[in-house]
């Protein structure tokens, strides 16, 4: 006899800010107490579906939808199925942490043309942020 599967598990809650679309967040799982029953993922409305639209999901990769998400956190809800059709729900939140590419700085540095003083100061400090991580 078939029976729903119980829960959703995420592999990770934490990912990199400004990450780009596509970057994994986490895999997901289920669990259920039927062996071997097959999965899918999906983002669904409803409690705590705030920020569904800044995610998307691949077979059972959780990825980045929006590569403007700032440092915080962020709800969203989602669905497994088994192949019989049985789901669960579950609400999660996931946190963006601070992440600045070398990249993104430059760009940014040489459109608005920054002094080199003010260059200096800003590696130094994301230098010395990426030390502490």
């Amino acid at each position: 006899m078939n029976q729903n599967p119980s829960d959703i598990l995420l592999s990770a809650t934490t990912f990199t800010s400004h990450s780009a679309v596509g970057t994994v967040v986490a895999t997901l799982s289920t669990v259920d107490p039927n062996p071997g029953d097959t999965f899918t993922y999906s983002l669904v409305q409803g409690h705590d579906s705030d920020n569904n639209s800044a995610f998307s999901i691949h077979e059972d990769k959780l990825k980045v939808a929006n590569s403007d998400l700032w440092p915080g956190f962020y709800k969203l809800r989602l669905r497994s199925t088994d192949a019989s059709g049985m789901s669960v729900e579950k609400s999660f939140v996931v946190e963006a942490v601070f992440g600045l590419s070398c990249s993104l700085a430059c760009d940014f540095f040489l459109e608005t043309e920054s002094p080199w003083w003010a260059v200096s100061l800003f590696f130094m400090n994301f230098l010395m942020k990426c030390a502490m991580m």
